[in-house]
């Protein structure tokens, strides 16, 4: 069919531009149907050019209006991003973190509440620039992308004004720090060598979560009111931060919220040496959950040899031409189980290097000691009577702020500072 047709269209159009079928053909039938067909062919296929031009400008209209909505996207998104302020947590609550009374450290506690009570009006102040950012920058009622930039940038004046009173609070939270105070080096270099030894161990495993999420690169928002100049160990498990001082803990919930310090003596390190049995099959060895490379060897079983294929007598079965001999032995390897314990939280991993253990043998005895003996007893002193006298009392409010004002103060842990 689609040869009779093609026949049709070039023998039609071949009479109908030679002329002919006006001429010398003009009585012939079968001329005139060859001529008919290639036009009504001809007709069709002008139809299809045209629909396919059509369709192409439509399709290169849409990739415009695309790339176009993709720019005015990218420009909304750059402005939204210039003008979003940073995320702070004064006027959070944080989730109390359970523990006894005689592990909290009071000083760190009081400083932190200190220095929140004196910024307050400041935060309140951020809060408000902030919301009120964000609720230009939602555009709400905005329907499309472009009533959207079209709505920032009417409110860019605006949004300027708003960022710079929100970068002036910021200055004001930025010139107090609460300074860590005692912070042994070398006592806390002990602890990270010990937690690097255990993220880098081949095989780190635990039923709840995985060894990056414990050992955690990410810092809790409330960190930023301290000035520090040992890094923290940070862990992170059942929804708090842990910043592991020299000698102190800060607490901190899942939303970054400061919720209390506690003594290094909170936390508990238990580490056990558990074995297992490996078995290596001409110098290889099968594959172990808790065994890799790091692991440590500590007895080699005897080796014994037998065939690939064997009768039941023990001897190689000879109906095989391939059944090469085999050597094998069960070796006894070393792996390290360490629980970590605060409160009622408790964590644990077993960890394929040996090299753990050792490294928190090392650095636990001196690590977990007894600290809040130490502290300054003023501020749990000034609490209570805060707590007895009530939050409006202005003798008393008066008697803290002299207590606060005070040059003398022997804080041991952290102090409130100018920057």
């Amino acid at each position: 069919m689609t040869v009779f047709l093609v026949i049709v269209l070039i023998i039609g159009n071949l009479f109908l531009f030679s002329g002919a079928v006006f001429d010398d053909l003009a009585d012939n039938g079968i001329a005139w149907f060859f001529v008919i067909g290639a036009i009504a062919m001809d007709i069709y296929f002008i139809y299809l050019i045209a629909q396919s031009v059509s369709k192409s400008r439509e399709q290169q209209r849409i990739a415009a209006e695309n790339n176009r909505i993709a720019e005015v996207t990218r420009k909304v998104e750059a402005f939204i991003n210039k003008y979003t302020m940073m995320s702070l947590n004064a006027n959070r609550t944080a989730v109390q973190f359970q523990i006894a009374p005689d592990l909290i450290n009071k000083e760190v506690v009081f400083t932190v509440n200190s220095y929140k009570d004196r910024m307050a009006a400041i935060y309140d102040r951020y809060s408000l620039i902030t919301n009120e950012i964000k609720r230009i920058l939602a555009c709400t009622g905005c329907i499309s992308v472009d009533e959207k930039y079209s709505h920032l940038i009417s409110c860019e004046d605006k949004l300027k004004q708003l960022k710079a009173d929100g970068d002036t609070c910021l200055s004001h939270l930025a010139s107090y720090k609460i300074e860590m105070l005692n912070d042994d080096r070398d006592l806390l270099f002990e602890m990270k060598l010990a937690f690097r030894y255990l993220l880098n161990s081949k095989k780190c495993l635990s039923e709840s979560l995985t060894i990056k999420e414990f050992i955690t690169s990410d810092k809790p928002s409330d960190l930023m009111l301290f000035r520090y100049e040992n890094e923290p160990v940070i862990l992170f498990w059942e929804q708090y931060y842990f910043c592991l001082f020299s000698n102190v803990i800060l607490v901190f919930d899942k939303k970054g919220v400061f919720s209390t310090a506690i003594d290094p003596s909170a936390l508990k390190v238990v580490i056990n040496k558990e074995t297992t049995s490996v078995t290596v099959s001409n110098g290889t060895a099968g594959s172990n959950q808790y065994i890799a490379d790091d692991s440590k060897c500590i007895s080699q079983g005897i080796t014994r040899s037998t065939w690939l294929h064997t009768c039941r007598d023990g001897s190689p079965d000879l109906r095989y031409s391939y059944n090469p001999r085999l050597e094998y032995r069960t070796d006894t390897y070393e792996y390290v189980v360490v629980e970590f314990i605060i409160a009622d939280k408790k964590v644990s991993f077993s960890a394929s290097s040996g090299a753990v253990g050792d490294a928190f043998e090392k650095a636990t005895p001196n690590y977990l000691r007894k600290c809040n003996n130490r502290h300054d007893p003023i501020p749990e002193f000034l609490m209570l009577v805060k707590k007895i006298g009530g939050e409006d009392n202005p003798q008393i409010d008066s008697i803290i702020q002299a207590c606060n004002a005070r040059t003398d103060a022997n804080n041991y842990f952290c102090k409130l500072i100018a920057s």
